[in-house]
């Protein structure tokens, strides 16, 4: 689900709240992070971490994705 919603660039409106949200469940429920996913889910991440606005809503989206970012660890250990 993760790449199909990846490959909707421009041809299809990507749905960004699903892909952030499948990738916040893969990081929180996977132990074997495939450098594939990772190379999707950790810009998509980051860029939902870097929100500026200030409302309870995207304080609490901008925590789950730090809190998604924070289960990939240097050392691939799970793999």
């Amino acid at each position: 689900m993760i790449a199909e919603e990846e490959e909707k660039k421009e041809k299809e409106k990507r749905n960004e709240k699903l892909l952030v949200d499948l990738c916040e469940c893969y990081l929180f429920l996977s132990c074997g992070f495939t450098h594939e996913l990772l190379s999707v889910c950790s810009p998509c991440l980051l860029k939902a971490a870097s929100v500026k606005e200030e409302s309870e809503e995207n304080q609490k989206d901008v925590e789950m994705a730090l809190l998604a970012l924070s289960c990939i660890r240097a050392d691939y250990s799970c793999i």
